[in-house]
């Protein structure tokens, strides 16, 4: 649902102090059409745009927001022009979703200059363009493609307002619902409010059930899950696309090789068949297609003798040894691979953006993504950290990934350290660096193992470090000797500590 003029406005009246009058750090880049702007006023806090398609809005929040590290020319531009420039006023313009802040800069030649950044926060259409002291477009984020058009938009040409942008009414349709409810209509509004099914308001609209009274910035972390799930989409899109088809291509050949390896078994009786031949070679007529022999009907190559027809089923079925052999072969394989990729499948339901960086990596090293590395010397691979956090006054680490499994296991845990893998379940290695660990932190250890393997009860391995080693297939390891912990359910203290979790470096 699209916001409203009034709650637009409303944010730009609360969000005033802070803008008018700071000096704009460099702007950040989040993901397509999202962007974050440092404030002077508290460096910690950023003005976020963002550009959505059917909710556009803009934001102050001091969360932390890495960078896409993308770029382009209208971001190079933009980057360029605000950076460092100072607020001289920021508003939204009457009965139009469209937010305007009025800047001044410094050109390198020390020149002061004035700019316009025009926010068009309309559905559909939101846009973001940088203007000269003139109107004349500067920079802007989506362009026209043609001249031929109502409203050309392009650099160098003179900015239009979008006649379409206009609103008929300052309120959404469930903030004019409630307030035919209200005897009198406020002349200002100061809050902001959010309902249980996160419809945004200037008023609490109690015909929805209860709403909340929110800051702005809560008003942003309402919607910073969204927007991590986008960026997640963003930069790792080929990584979720390659597990997901190579999950499907790798079940689609198990149950392919698995129809191979079923024909082959039944060409294992072809030696029987061509015993019969020779056995009953004077009743066999000559250039029969067919014979039944012991109430068997045997298909036959009328252009061969009963010797020749005897010699091509005996090749057959040798042939069909050696065939169900290395179906089989096959068959693990790629069963194999389909257990790791299934695995991936699941690292990726808890997987941060750095993590899925780790999963990138180990797909590079794979050789299932294209490296974009042209040079011919051969990159070293950076070490990938696992997790570590504390319980009970010991040290538990944990990896999310193949790669942080590994290192996590085989590098960092020593021989007589607490090892930990829920059973029958892909997911992640857990170590508990001590020797003697309390039973309280080996309940977490097996909470943290069976979690991050996406199920909240069952049996967890136990194993001194020395006794688990690495398998030849990616991501799975022998464990030779273990016993086993059973938990019907997860620690109650599990969500604090995996919140204190830290990477290892």
């Amino acid at each position: 649902m699209a916001l409203s003029h009034a709650f637009i406005s409303t944010v730009v009246n609360l969000t005033k102090d802070e803008v008018v009058g700071s000096k704009l750090g460099r702007p950040l880049h989040l993901l397509t059409g999202h962007f974050a702007i440092p404030l002077s006023s508290n460096w910690q806090n950023k003005f976020i745009i963002a550009l959505n398609h059917s909710e556009p809005y803009i934001a102050i929040s001091d969360a932390s927001l890495p960078s896409s590290g993308a770029s382009s020319q209208f971001f190079q531009i933009l980057r360029r022009e605000l950076t460092n420039a100072s607020v001289e006023n920021y508003f939204i313009w009457p009965n139009d979703r469209i937010v305007e802040l009025v800047l001044t800069n410094y050109t390198p030649a020390y020149e002061l200059v004035k700019r316009r950044l025009i926010i068009e926060l309309i559905p559909m259409q939101p846009n973001l363009i940088l203007l000269d002291e003139t109107g004349k477009i500067i920079t802007l984020w989506r362009r026209s493609k043609s001249l031929n058009v109502n409203r050309p938009l392009m650099v160098n040409l003179m900015y239009e307002p979008p006649s379409y942008g206009a609103v008929k009414s300052m309120f959404s349709k469930a903030e004019a619902k409630e307030l035919e409810t209200l005897s009198e209509v406020p002349n200002t509004f100061n809050h902001i409010y959010v309902t249980n099914n996160n419809v945004y308001s200037v008023i609490p609209l109690t015909h929805l059930g209860e709403s909340k009274l929110i800051t702005v910035s809560e008003f942003f972390l309402t919607r910073y899950e969204a927007l991590l799930a986008r960026r997640k989409k963003d930069l790792y899109d080929d990584v979720f696309k390659v597990i997901r088809r190579k999950n499907k291509q790798l079940k689609v050949k198990v149950k392919r090789q698995e129809n191979d390896l079923t024909k082959a078994k039944e060409r294992l009786n072809y030696n029987d068949i061509g015993n019969l031949l020779l056995t009953y070679q004077n009743e066999v007529p000559k250039y029969a297609s067919q014979v039944n022999l012991e109430s068997i009907e045997i298909k036959l190559d009328n252009k061969l003798n009963v010797f020749e027809n005897a010699n091509k089923y005996f090749e057959n079925h040798r042939k069909a040894k050696v065939a169900v052999v290395k179906i089989a072969e096959q068959i693990n394989k790629t069963k194999a691979e389909l257990e790791y990729f299934n695995n991936l499948q699941s690292q990726l339901l808890r997987a941060n953006e750095s993590d899925l960086k780790d999963i990138k990596t180990e797909l590079n090293e794979g050789g299932y993504l294209s490296s974009n590395n042209k040079s011919p010397r051969k990159k070293k691979v950076k070490t990938i950290y696992p997790y570590i956090t504390t319980y009970d006054g010991f040290e538990i680490g944990y990896g999310k990934n193949n790669l942080q499994n590994d290192h996590l296991t085989f590098s960092l845990a020593r021989g007589k350290d607490y090892f930990f893998h829920a059973l029958n379940y892909s997911g992640a290695h857990v170590i508990i660096f001590s020797s003697d660990p309390s039973k309280a932190a080996i309940e977490m250890a097996a909470s943290i193992a069976l979690y991050l393997s996406g199920v909240s009860s069952g049996e967890v391995y136990i194993a001194d470090k020395k006794d688990v080693k690495k398998a030849p297939e990616r991501g799975k390891v022998h464990i030779l000797k273990f016993e086993t912990i059973y938990l019907n359910k997860l620690h109650p203290d599990l969500e604090k500590v995996m919140h204190n979790s830290k990477r290892m470096s």
